[in-house]
C-alpha cells in the first residue's frame, strides 16, 4: 500500500526515511540531531523536512519556545520498520552513536552537553547501543566518567540513575556486575 508512494521519492528522500526507523515512534527530534546522524548540514535537513511536511508524512511541533521538532507518522514508521531487516536496523542504531562520537569525540562530550538540540542523544545513547547489539559499548559509556558527567549536565541525575537500573542486565550478562 505504501510502496507506490515510496517509489516516487528520490534516493536521498528514501535514505532519510530509512534512517528514521531507529527512533521511538512518539519521539520528536530537532534538526540538530538529524543533521549529525545523517551527516548533513542544517539547511539540507530543513529541505528534506519541508518535503516530508508537504507530503504530510511528518509532524512538526514548536518545542520549548525555541525550536521545531519532528517525527514521522506512526503508520509510515511501522511500514518502514517491517521493510528494513533487523541487521540493517542494528547497523543504523550503531551509526547514530558513531556519528556523534566522530563529530564530537570523546574529549568533547562536556561541550556537546552544553549545546541545545542534542538532548535525544543524551537520553537515548545507551538504548541505541543496546539496539545495535553493542553491549561492550553500553558498559563503556556507563563507566566513562566524562560521558556520565555530560549526561548529568544534559538530562539530570534522575534519568541517569534510572538508566543504571534499566541497563543493569548488561552488566550481569557481561559478568561485570561488580563494576555496576
Amino acid at each position: 500500500m505504501i510502496e507506490p508512494s515510496l517509489a516516487m521519492l528520490t534516493d536521498e528522500q528514501r535514505r532519510f526515511l530509512e534512517h528514521w526507523v531507529i527512533f521511538p515512534s512518539l519521539v520528536y527530534l530537532p534538526k540538530e540531531v538529524l543533521a549529525v546522524y545523517l551527516e548533513l548540514n542544517a539547511d539540507k535537513v530543513d529541505d528534506l523536512v519541508r518535503d516530508f511536511e508537504r507530503f504530510s508524512l511528518l509532524d512538526r511541533v514548536f518545542e520549548d519556545g525555541h525550536q521545531y521538532t519532528y517525527r514521522l507518522h506512526g503508520l509510515l514508521l511501522d511500514a518502514l520498520r517491517i521493510k528494513l531487516s533487523t541487521t540493517k536496523q542494528e547497523e543504523l542504531h550503531g551509526k547514530f552513536f558513531d556519528t556523534y562520537e566522530r563529530r564530537f569525540g570523546r574529549k568533547s562530550w562536556s561541550q556537546l552537553a552544553k549545546i541545545k538540540g542534542h538532548r535525544h542523544f543524551w537520553v537515548y545513547a545507551p538504548w541505541h547501543l543496546l539496539r545495535a547489539e553493542r553491549l561492550n559499548q553500553v558498559l563503556q559509556i556507563f563507566l566513562d566518567l566524562q560521558f556520565l558527567q555530560a549526561r548529568l549536565v544534559s538530562i539530570g541525575s534522575s534519568s541517569v540513575i534510572v538508566d543504571f537500573r534499566e541497563f543493569r542486565h548488561v552488566f550481569i550478562q557481561k559478568n561485570r556486575l561488580q563494576e555496576w
